[in-house]
C-alpha cells in the first residue's frame, strides 16, 4: 500500500477481526494513532513473532496493569492482592517461551520505571507510584515463584564468565529472574539472593546483587554492603558504583541520614564530578520517592548540596540543579517547596550557570 493523499481508506476481506501487530520489523519510533483493546495486547504479548511489536505489547500492557492498580491505590488507600487471570496467563507464556533470545527476555520481563511512569501522570504520587510497582514484582514473584526458581537454577549451571553475547543474555536473564525471586519476600528468594551475591563471577551480577540488598533494606553495616566495600575500596570505578547504588536504592525513611554519612566516608572525592553524579545524582533523579518526599527534605538536601558544589564545579552544580525540573508537573505542595528552596538558592552568590538554570524553573 503507498499512501499518497492526506486521508485514505483501505478495505480488507476477513472473516473475523484480526488483531493488527503494527510497525513490523520496525526499530525506530513510528507513532500510530490506534487504540488496542486489552485483550488483543494480552495475545500479542504472548503471541507476537516480531520483537518490537511484542516488546510495545508488553510494555502497554504492563503499563494499563499498573495504572490500574495505582488508580485502585488512589481511589481505596489498598494496594490490589491479584492480577486480572488473562493477564497472568500471557505473562506465563512469555516466561515459558524458550525460543526468545535470552537477553530479549530479559528486557519483556522489566516492568516500567518509576522515572518514566511519573513523566505520564499528572501530579504523580511517588511513594503510590513505587509502592504499586513493588507490589506488581511481589505478586510475579510470588505467582510464579517455582519457574522462576527452577530458571534460575538452570541459569546458574556452569557460570564461567566470558564476554560472548549469548553469556550476557544469559546473565541478564538471571539478574532480572532474581529481582522478582527477591521481590517474592521468601526463604528461597533470600536463600539464592545470598549465594547470588557471594558466587558473583563477575560486576554485573555482584553489582546486582547489592542492589537487591540495598532495595530490601540493608544498611551500611549490612555483611553484602561491607564485603563489597572491603572487596573493591582500592578500585575508584567500582567504589563510585557502590557510592550510586546505595543513593538510588536506599529506602526513603532513613537516606537523606545515609547520604550524610556516605559523603564522610574517606572514599568520597567531592572534588571529582563522577562522585557527585554517583551520589546525588542518582538520589535525585532514581530515588524519586525520597527526593520528593512531601516534607521537601530531599529538595532541601539536594539545594544545600547544589551551593557547596556551585563554589567548585559550577557545570555539575548546574546539572544537579535540574533535579527540579518538574517543577511544573507534580502537586502544588511539592512545587511550592521547590519554588521557596530556589528562590532561597538565588539569594546566594551562585555562577552564572546555575543561576540560569534555577531561575527557568521560577519563570515558568
Amino acid at each position: 500500500m503507498e499512501l499518497t493523499k492526506l486521508e485514505e481508506s483501505f478495505e480488507f476481506p476477513f472473516h473475523e477481526r484480526p488483531i493488527l501487530s503494527l510497525n513490523r520489523g520496525f526499530s525506530a519510533p513510528v507513532l500510530i494513532d490506534y487504540e488496542y483493546d486489552f485483550s488483543e495486547l494480552l495475545h500479542l504479548m504472548g503471541q507476537d513473532a516480531d520483537a518490537y511489536c511484542r516488546y510495545e505489547a508488553t510494555q502497554k500492557v504492563y503499563d494499563k496493569i499498573f495504572k490500574d492498580e495505582y488508580s485502585h491505590l488512589k481511589t481505596t488507600g489498598n494496594l490490589k492482592p491479584d492480577f486480572p487471570p488473562e493477564f497472568i496467563s500471557a505473562f506465563e507464556i512469555l516466561i515459558k517461551d524458550e525460543a526468545i533470545d535470552q537477553s530479549f527476555k530479559a528486557y519483556l520481563l522489566d516492568l516500567p520505571s518509576q522515572t518514566g511512569l511519573s513523566q505520564e501522570l499528572a501530579a504523580p504520587d511517588f511513594t503510590a507510584i513505587a509502592d504499586v510497582l513493588s507490589n506488581m514484582r511481589t505478586k510475579l514473584g510470588k505467582t510464579f515463584q517455582d519457574i522462576f526458581i527452577k530458571d534460575y537454577d538452570q541459569l546458574s549451571m556452569n557460570q564461567e564468565f566470558d564476554l560472548s553475547p549469548s553469556s550476557f543474555g544469559k546473565r541478564a536473564l538471571r539478574n532480572q529472574i532474581l529481582s522478582f525471586l527477591v521481590a517474592s519476600k521468601t526463604q528461597e528468594g533470600l536463600e539464592r539472593l545470598h549465594s547470588h551475591f557471594q558466587n558473583a563471577t563477575n560486576m554485573t551480577d555482584e553489582s546486582f546483587a547489592l542492589g537487591q540488598f540495598v532495595k530490601s533494606g540493608a544498611h551500611l553495616d549490612h555483611p553484602a554492603v561491607h564485603d563489597f566495600y572491603e572487596k573493591w575500596k582500592g578500585d575508584s570505578l567500582v567504589m563510585i558504583k557502590w557510592f550510586a547504588t546505595l543513593a538510588a536504592n536506599s529506602e526513603s525513611k532513613d537516606v537523606i541520614e545515609k547520604l550524610m554519612r556516605l559523603e564522610q566516608n574517606m572514599l568520597f572525592k567531592a572534588e571529582i564530578p563522577n562522585y557527585l553524579r554517583a551520589l546525588y545524582m542518582q538520589f535525585a533523579k532514581n530515588n524519586l520517592r525520597a527526593f520528593h518526599a512531601k516534607d521537601g527534605s530531599g529538595y532541601a538536601f539536594i539545594a544545600e548540596r547544589v551551593k557547596r558544589i556551585d563554589q567548585l564545579n559550577p557545570q555539575v552544580a548546574s546539572r544537579l540543579a535540574s533535579s527540579f525540573s518538574m517543577i511544573n508537573k507534580v502537586d502544588e505542595g511539592r512545587a511550592g517547596k521547590m519554588r521557596e528552596i530556589l528562590q532561597g538558592l538565588l539569594k546566594e552568590k551562585i555562577s552564572r550557570d546555575t543561576y540560569e538554570v534555577v531561575s527557568s524553573y521560577l519563570k515558568t
